[in-house]
């Protein structure tokens, strides 16, 4: 996944604005390389930088423990775009955020870390706010790149095309099966994020079950301590009631001739 931000001088946002971006799922892919040329080639107007990341990364994190959804993973990249805009001495006035969830706890996550910053979170940002649109157009070309000189660790089935990477791709998801068909036992390459439902879904259906032990009902074990066995109880004495009783001092106090004193 790629994620992007792209940042313009409020002197030329009217210039921005007059390059016609648009969000990058209404263009073809021909537009959308026509329009990040069109970006490159005026670096006065508009800066960009993207966040890459690795499917294996997203599925760590995701199929963890202690697991992360694909929001939280999101949010975290969004913030740390920003913060490295303002690391490099950028005074950032203004802002303008496609939302991933709920908007309004999402903003306050901005204005929080960012509270000099006017912030804006909304849906589809990415049509309605020009600098959006070509952080959406950045983000779309960088990710298609990369899909298309992905380098395999690992031998996969060449002559069938993985195509977009999108479910809506009938080559993704033939792949995808010839994938889980010729490795049952791993299913696919890291290219994969192994926690996307679809991928998930091929998995049960083409490939081997495991039975993880320890998600079994762990047998009755007897609570009877065996005869060798010491009791840790027994390393500890209970304290006496009788505040009467002189207590025993410490054998360092012992050796030492120390007594302790109420009165100097």
């Amino acid at each position: 996944m790629v994620y992007a931000i792209a940042v313009c001088p409020l002197s030329e946002y009217d210039k921005l604005k007059a390059m016609d971006v648009k969000d990058s799922k209404t263009l073809s892919e021909e537009q959308r390389e026509s329009l990040f040329k069109t970006i490159n080639s005026n670096p006065q107007i508009i800066h960009w930088q993207v966040h890459v990341l690795h499917p294996a990364f997203i599925s760590r994190n995701m199929l963890a423990l202690y697991a992360n959804n694909l929001n939280a993973i999101s949010h975290s990249s969004a913030l740390g775009l920003v913060k490295s805009l303002v690391n490099l001495g950028l005074n950032v006035k203004e802002l303008y955020v496609d939302t991933v969830g709920p908007p309004v706890p999402y903003q306050e996550k901005f204005t929080k870390q960012f509270p000099d910053t006017e912030t804006t979170v909304c849906a589809k940002a990415d049509d309605l706010f020009p600098i959006v649109s070509a952080a959406s157009i950045c983000a779309k070309v960088c990710r298609d790149w990369i899909c298309k000189n992905w380098k395999f660790e690992v031998p996969v089935t060449e002559d069938v095309e993985y195509g977009c990477g999108y479910p809506s791709d009938p080559k993704t998801s033939h792949w995808l099966e010839s994938e889980a068909k010729r490795d049952p036992l791993f299913g696919f390459p890291n290219f994969v994020r192994f926690s996307w439902s679809t991928a998930r879904n091929v998995i049960e259906k083409h490939c081997v079950g495991i039975e993880w032990p320890d998600e079994e009902e762990p047998e009755k074990v007897s609570r009877k301590r065996p005869a060798n066995n010491t009791s840790i109880n027994s390393f500890f004495h209970a304290r006496s009631e009788n505040e009467d009783e002189p207590k025993r001092m410490r054998q360092y106090f012992v050796n030492t001739h120390l007594k302790k004193v109420t009165e100097l």
